[in-house]
């Protein structure tokens, strides 16, 4: 290999590098746009559900000398559009956590992937759990007593029976 096919390979290998790079770039920039909408629907979550809040905090605060005055005349009372909006917006409050589980659950697929993963190791951990419930009831049964063994009285047994008839004679 001459100096000149040196040459023609090292622009290659670079023009190569540069696809390369670029192309892991553009992955870069594509899951970070995915991780920025995931953000941006976060807040534009928490923000929906917390206007009808703010909103009744305002109209609280913008009202708060005509409630005064009301309340020492024994006048007026609670308009029912301000209880049903505090009704939606303590749901909305309530529901704005959980709301985000299935946001990131539709929107990122680590998220998807590490949850799946997750389940998968509860699942084989339930699975394991019952089935050594399952052999030690089943160990159980087979080992039961015959007619003539439980006829026997097992002495521990009947000392505490006697002593639990012993308080009870007490009291």
């Amino acid at each position: 290999m001459g100096p000149q096919a040196l040459l023609h390979f090292f622009p290659s290998l670079y023009i190569a590098g540069l696809l390369s790079a670029n192309n892991s770039h553009s992955q870069q920039a594509a899951e970070e746009n995915r991780q920025a909408l995931i953000l941006f629907a976060v807040v534009a979550l928490f923000v929906i559900c917390h206007v009808p809040r703010n909103f009744l905090s305002l109209h609280e605060a913008l009202t708060f000398e005509t409630k005064k005055q009301d309340y020492f005349h024994n006048c007026g009372g609670m308009p029912l559009w301000i209880l049903l909006i505090g009704l939606v917006s303590h749901l909305l409050l309530t529901f704005n956590s959980g709301f985000n589980f299935f946001l990131y659950c539709a929107m990122s697929d680590p998220f998807r992937t590490e949850l799946k993963r997750l389940f998968g190791e509860w699942a084989q951990l339930l699975t394991r759990i019952v089935s050594c419930k399952t052999r030690k009831t089943d160990a159980n049964k087979n080992s039961s007593p015959t007619k003539s063994e439980s006829l026997v009285p097992d002495p521990a047994v009947e000392a505490t029976s006697l002593q639990l008839r012993h308080i009870g004679t007490r009291v």
